[in-house]
């Protein structure tokens, strides 16, 4: 799995996180983490 995080101060952080699959395309999955959150979740 590789994950990509995009963050700034004080704002929503935006994650990408693509698993690798033999011989198929790689899944996709966006999140986000709200300022303060511990955990990601789905965006609104």
């Amino acid at each position: 799995m590789l994950e990509v995080r995009i963050l700034a101060p004080n704002a929503i952080a935006k994650i990408a996180r693509f698993t690798i699959r033999s011989h198929r395309a790689p899944l996709s999955r966006y999140l986000c983490l709200p300022p303060g959150a511990k955990k990601a979740g789905a965006c609104a």
